[in-house]
């Protein structure tokens, strides 16, 4: 597997994390945080997919 599409699967798992933490969360301001850092990471992670099969497998 390519160091990119690792990458963008590390980061929809921590988005994920930091959803089910952002969204159960009751302090509002650890939930903005949380759910700030969720759109960072899916953020992420849909760039390096992108880059990742963009670029292929390396051929």
């Amino acid at each position: 597997m390519d160091v990119m599409l690792r990458a963008s699967a590390l980061f929809l798992v921590l988005a994920i994390i930091a959803a089910v933490f952002g969204f159960v969360a009751s302090g509002t301001s650890i939930t903005f945080i949380t759910k700030l850092i969720f759109l960072v990471l899916l953020l992420l992670f849909m760039v390096t997919l992108t880059v990742g099969v963009l670029r292929g497998n390396g051929h």
